[in-house]
């Protein structure tokens, strides 16, 4: 069957499998209901945490134009895939970045940590000190 899939425009389509739409639907509610929002507080959570006494205004900003680029450039290359190379290579960038981004996490793990101050004490004058 054509439904979804334009044969005469897509050389792909005749070898794609059909999905149940109720699969579709459940898990389009379960990932961007629940997972994304989530994900977004945990993760906002973290670089704060990280970014620590310093300028959390000017960070989160950055932090969130990253996003916002990211929100506005993905739909233009995974059309750009899914048009020439069919459902299959949007997922494979898909995989390959949440592997490099699991990696990067794992290597870089121990980094991740609340930023921290040592207040100098000022009572300690420069006679004490030597």
């Amino acid at each position: 069957s054509d439904w979804g899939c334009f044969s005469e425009r897509f050389n792909w389509c005749d070898n794609l499998t059909e999905v149940s739409p109720w699969l579709y639907y459940i898990f389009y509610v379960l990932v961007f209901g629940f997972a994304v929002s989530v994900m977004n507080i945990a993760v906002t959570t973290l670089y704060s945490e990280i970014i620590g006494p310093r300028r959390q205004g000017t960070y989160q900003g950055y932090f969130q134009s990253a996003g916002s680029t990211g929100r506005m450039f993905a739909p233009l290359i995974t059309s750009y895939l899914y048009s020439g190379f069919g459902p299959k290579a949007p997922w494979i960038l898909e995989v390959v970045q949440i592997c490099t981004i699991m990696g990067l996490w794992i290597v870089f793990h121990k980094k991740m940590v609340p930023m921290k101050i040592e207040e100098s004490d000022s009572r300690t004058s420069s006679k004490e000190e030597h």
